[in-house]
């Protein structure tokens, strides 16, 4: 316990916070770019459009499968995953992938809902197939998507010393995040700018997570040597 608190205010420095920094300043210049294109309803036509299609692909086989998809990026099975994960990182004692994680679901999930309520965006009315409430850009899902899953093919992709294992992990990891945020787009719950919102706001924040761990990292060898 004490060298996971130890591992905790070690992340937790300078770089941390210039990060942190940077992220909101951007997510803040990104939100204000989202509102002008949305003032102009540039995203208007291509949202209907793409939904349209999406709509048009509808079948029982797939839409069963879509909504087995999207629950890996909900607050429900997804905070399931991450806990068991942190359970088995912790005991592994991976404290510093253990804080990666939370803070890469974590912040992306919070960051997320805020911004929701800045844009107050409503939802798609037409032929939702699940139930949702709560305003609509940008997707949740796909910001938890992308950091969750993100931060965990980086890990594999870290841990394996084979190309054809980074290479799967990347393909598969990366079907599974863009099939989360298209599941949204077919389930009628969100509109397309909304899901790339969310991979906007959860994969800048990640990338921030994946340059700490990094940096970190390096810091640990350097100590070593």
């Amino acid at each position: 316990m004490k060298e996971l608190c130890v591992k905790i205010l070690e992340f937790f420095d300078r770089k941390f916070f210039a990060g942190f920094f940077v992220y909101v300043l951007v997510a803040v210049l990104a939100g204000w770019l989202a509102e002008a294109i949305k003032a102009r309803h540039w995203f208007g036509a291509w949202d209907v459009l793409i939904s349209r299609y999406f709509i048009s692909l509808r079948s029982d086989w797939l839409t069963f499968l879509m909504k087995c998809v999207t629950q890996l990026g909900g607050a429900e099975l997804g905070g399931v995953i991450v806990i068991a994960i942190l359970l088995f990182l912790t005991l592994k004692k991976r404290y510093m992938h253990s804080v990666a994680l939370a803070l890469a679901v974590g912040v992306s999930y919070l960051a997320s809902l805020s911004v929701k309520h800045i844009f107050s965006r409503p939802r798609p009315l037409a032929n939702p197939l699940v139930p949702e409430d709560g305003f609509s850009f940008p997707s949740s899902h796909a910001a938890v998507g992308i950091a969750l899953y993100g931060i965990l093919m980086y890990f594999l992709i870290s841990h394996f010393e084979k190309t054809w294992q980074k290479a799967l992990v990347v393909i598969f990891g990366s079907a599974l995040i863009l099939a989360i945020g298209a599941s949204r787009i077919y389930l009628a719950v969100h509109w397309p700018s909304d899901v790339i919102g969310g991979y906007i706001f959860g994969g800048l924040w990640l990338g921030i997570i994946i340059w700490l761990v990094r940096s970190w990292r390096a810091q640990e060898k350097q100590m070593r040597v």
